[in-house]
């Protein structure tokens, strides 16, 4: 799970139980309050979670995480980077990040607004 597996390893180690990143994985997207406890000890100011974490996460919890990871520096500072995270927030949120995109004169940006997009709608049905 990238860097986001070790948090879950260091709460399978304190917990005393051998469990595989699947299962890991189950665990979390059924029980968002282990994904804080896995990460009570990363410096969330500076990290960033994986897509495979985000895709797995409960829907409240992406949008958290998202939104957290959208309010970092080195995120918002990069329009790419900022669509790509606010995919993961509810459509609202999404589409008015996503709007400039979607008008650019551009037709590599519009393409690339519009997957994102897509992305968004997917989210927020899942």
């Amino acid at each position: 799970m990238a860097l986001g597996g070790r948090p879950g390893s260091r709460l399978a180690h304190r917990l005393a139980v051998s469990v595989s990143r699947m299962t890991l994985i189950r665990m979390i997207r059924r029980r968002p309050e282990l994904y804080d406890r896995a990460l009570a000890e990363v410096d969330t100011a500076v990290w960033v979670p994986s897509v495979e974490i985000m895709e797995v996460l409960p829907a409240e919890v992406r949008v958290r995480e998202a939104t957290r990871v959208l309010g970092l520096a080195k995120i918002r500072d990069r329009e790419a980077d900022v669509r790509t995270w606010s995919a993961y927030l509810g459509w609202p949120e999404a589409s008015a990040a996503l709007d400039v995109a979607l008008r650019s004169g551009d037709a590599d940006e519009r393409a690339h607004g519009d997957i994102t997009s897509d992305l968004a709608v997917a989210a927020c049905h899942s």
